[in-house]
């Protein structure tokens, strides 16, 4: 899956045009708005919103049914990036969830 959206030129922080956004509003990460620098975390917090979509066909975290699924999703949609896990820790995560 690719959101063009989401791209980002990283040595232009600050754009020339009114209200440009960066991302794709409901997936991109809040920080990613404020125009703050690329972080690799802003991709987990999209992986985030993207499995709420696949697991509910919506956009609601409320309607994810499973705890193990919920658990994964809060850790990665955290407002402050820094919290948010790793991609090795995502994959590890990934790989113990059954359904």
């Amino acid at each position: 899956m690719t959101d063009f959206g989401i791209s980002k030129d990283l040595n232009r922080l600050i754009t020339q045009k009114t209200l440009q956004q960066h991302g794709t509003l409901g997936y991109a990460p809040p920080e990613q708005f404020q125009g703050c620098a690329a972080h690799p975390s802003a991709d987990i917090y999209s992986l985030g919103k993207i499995l709420v979509f696949l697991l509910t066909a919506q956009t609601d975290m409320d309607r994810v049914a499973y705890s193990v699924w919920r658990d994964l999703i809060v850790d990665c949609i955290e407002t402050d990036p820094e919290p948010r896990p790793d991609i090795t820790s995502m994959l590890t995560r990934l790989q113990m969830i059954r359904t």
